[in-house]
C-alpha cells in the first residue's frame, strides 16, 4: 500500500512541478493534474466535474473523475431508492405550477419556431391567425407519428430539431385539419 501512494505522489510531483506552482506554504500544487480517490488514476483537470467556486472564487472540483463520481451517486441512488422518491415527489408537488410555466413557455416558443418556419398562413386558404393556425402531416400519418414519439410535444420537438421540413408538415387552417374544407 505504502508503495502504491508513493509511486503515485512520483508520478504527480513531476508534471505539477513543470505545470503547477507554489502555494502560500511554499508546498507545489498542481494546477493541471489530479489524482481520483475512487481508481487512483492521474488525470488531467477536465475529467473532474465542478462544484461550486470556494471563498476566494476558484474553481473546486470534486475528488473523484466524473465515472466514479458517477458510478457513487448510482451505487448511493440504489441504497436510498426510497428516499429520492419521495424527495422528487415532494419536489414536484412543491414546484408544480413553475413546472407547468416553463412547459406552457417552451410549447409557445416551439409553435412560434414551426408559424415562422412554415410561413405562418393556412396553405390552403391564406388566414393568418395564429389562434386558427394547426400542424398538419401531408401524408396523412399523423397517428402513427405521434405512436411512434410516444408523446404529443415530442412530435413538434422532432420536426423542430429536423427544421420544420416541408414534405412532411404543413400549416393547416383548423377547419381544413379537421374536415378537408376551409370554409
Amino acid at each position: 500500500m505504502g508503495n502504491s501512494k508513493g509511486k503515485i505522489q512520483e508520478s504527480v510531483e513531476k508534471p505539477c512541478r513543470v505545470n503547477g506552482k507554489r502555494d502560500s506554504k511554499g508546498r507545489w500544487k498542481c494546477t493541471e493534474l489530479r489524482i481520483c480517490l475512487g481508481c487512483h488514476r492521474e488525470m488531467s483537470k477536465d475529467c473532474f466535474s465542478t462544484s461550486g467556486k470556494t471563498a476566494s472564487g476558484s474553481i473546486h472540483y470534486r475528488s473523484r473523475c466524473k465515472k466514479c463520481y458517477a458510478e457513487q451517486q448510482s451505487i448511493l441512488r440504489d441504497e436510498n431508492r426510497d428516499k429520492y422518491r419521495e424527495y422528487w415527489r415532494k419536489f414536484h408537488s412543491n414546484h408544480r405550477e413553475e413546472r407547468n410555466q416553463q412547459l406552457r413557455d417552451y410549447r409557445k416558443k416551439i409553435r412560434q419556431r414551426g408559424l415562422d418556419a412554415l410561413g405562418g398562413k393556412c396553405v390552403y386558404c391564406g388566414r393568418t391567425n395564429p389562434k386558427v393556425l394547426t400542424f398538419g402531416h401531408i401524408k396523412n400519418d399523423g397517428n402513427e407519428h405521434r405512436r411512434r414519439m410516444k408523446h404529443p410535444d415530442a412530435v413538434y420537438r422532432d420536426w423542430d430539431k429536423k427544421g420544420w421540413p416541408k414534405d412532411e408538415v404543413e400549416l393547416q387552417c383548423y377547419n381544413y385539419n379537421l374536415g378537408g374544407s376551409c370554409d
